[in-house]
Order: structure tokens, then sequence, then C-alpha cells
């Protein structure tokens, strides 16, 4: 296990564990109408820049509750994170939420994991190295497997939904009747680690995003891509680290749900 693979791990499994502790115990705030942070969104975030910083002082931290510039994203080294993904579910009671870290290097991203504290599982992908399935039993985190995306056909597909308070619903509703027309079915999960690591696994078959800030999906994005799959904007073109939408889908249904989505 490389250094940034072993920060990775360790920033994961800590604040996972913190995480747990303080779900029932948490500190809710608005952020706006529809949007929550809490405080467990913050302590994660500071045991996480704090490993980081640790180990490398002068990287650049771009972070959700910490948004740096966005120039920040095409450094020479740049992590990306999310602490705590899916607040609103967290805020809740429900299990659906989890902590998203990503490396990126002169804005190529070269490490990506997800952590699911509620199922002990980590999810990790290196750049040209395959992207893999971890459990954490005792204190230990064990290889579970190889993970793959789907193969099914877009008449087939499960396909997973992220929208947001803020955009042109009008539009998007539009956009997802016509996945409706054409897919086995839509979900909302309202958390973009399981969306998008869903996909990795090959769970589901696509994920669409229509509104996203670069902490949402780096890491998915990567895990996503060394699983097999592809992913985009919305239009089409290439996925970089400021998108502001992002498709991802087995590489059979890609451009057939490009074509859905921009028909009209």
């Amino acid at each position: 296990m490389d250094k940034i693979q072993k920060i990775i791990f360790e920033s994961l499994v800590y604040s996972s564990k913190q995480l747990l502790k303080m779900q029932q115990k948490k500190e809710v705030y608005k952020k706006s109408l529809r949007d929550l942070v809490t405080s467990a969104d913050f302590l994660s975030q500071k045991i996480i820049i704090k490993q980081i910083k640790k180990n490398f002082s002068d990287h650049k931290i771009y972070s959700e509750e910490n948004i740096g510039n966005k120039e920040d994203l095409f450094a020479k080294n740049c992590w990306i994170v999310d602490p705590l993904d899916g607040t609103n579910n967290y805020a809740y009671g429900l299990d659906l939420w989890g902590v998203s870290i990503a490396y990126a290097k002169n804005s190529i991203l070269e490490y990506g994991a997800i952590s699911y504290p509620k199922l002990q599982t980590i999810l990790f992908a290196k750049k040209d190295a395959g992207a893999y399935e971890y459990k954490i039993v005792k204190n230990t985190i064990k290889k579970i497997r190889k993970i793959q995306v789907s193969n099914r056909e877009l008449n087939q597909a499960m396909v997973l939904a992220c929208y947001a308070q803020g955009e042109n619903l009008a539009n998007t509703f539009q956009k997802l009747e016509q996945l409706h027309k054409n897919v086995f079915h839509i979900r909302h999960l309202g958390a973009a680690v399981f969306e998008l690591g869903y996909v990795a696994q090959g769970y589901a078959d696509a994920a669409v995003l229509f509104r996203i800030k670069p902490y949402d999906i780096a890491a998915g994005a990567l895990l996503i891509q060394e699983a097999g799959g592809k992913v985009s904007k919305i239009d089409g073109s290439p996925y970089t680290l400021d998108s502001t939408s992002f498709v991802a889908a087995n590489k059979k249904i890609h451009w057939q749900l490009i074509q859905v989505l921009n028909k009209g």
C-alpha cells in the first residue's frame, strides 16, 4: 500500500467511525431551505484535512465545507473531499450516506475512494490499477473483490438520478420523463456516493447527476472508469474536475443515455 492510499484509508476509517458515533447526537443547521449541514460534517472534514496536511502540507484541498478556489482543482496536487455526502439522509436517520476522497495530480484523477460507514465498506480505485471493494473487519481492512460495471442493455437499465434544489426542475423533469420511457426504472437516493458507487459495483447501470459540485463526483468518477464504465457531462462532452453535470454508465448504454437526455 503506497503513502497516498494509506492516508486515504486511514482518513476514511477514522472519519467514518466518528460519523457513526455522532449520528444520534449531531447538531443540524440549515445551509438553505432544503440543504442541511451538521456538526458531524465539520468534524469529519477536520479529521481528513488534518491527516492530509500532516503528510502533504503544500497540497491543495477542495472540500465541501471549506471550498477553496476552483483553480485549486488544477493545481499540481489537489485533494477533493466530501466529508459527509448525503447529509440530509444522515440528519433524518437514513443509512444512505458516506465519505468521499479523491486525489488529482495536474487535474488528472489518480486515486478515488468512498466509504459506506453503515456497511463497513470502502470502494477504492487507483488510476490504471482497477477498482476494488474492501470490508472493515475489527479495524482491519480486507480486500473482498474487484468490482466492475454491469453489461445490461438500456431497456433493462436501473438509472440513479440526482437533482438539487435551485436548478431548473422543469427542464430536469422533462429529461427524466424521457429517461423513464427508455429504461427499466429510475431511483433518486440523495447521496452521490451511493449513486456512483452502485454503478461501479454493477448494482445499477447508470447515474445521471443534473447539478453537481466537484466533491460530489471526483472519487466516484474514477471508480466507475476503473470498473470499466464511461463518464461524461450530460451533453456528452468529456468530464473534467469542474464539470457541473455528470453521466456515468456501462459502455453499452452511455451514448444511448446521452442521446435520450439531449433529445429535442
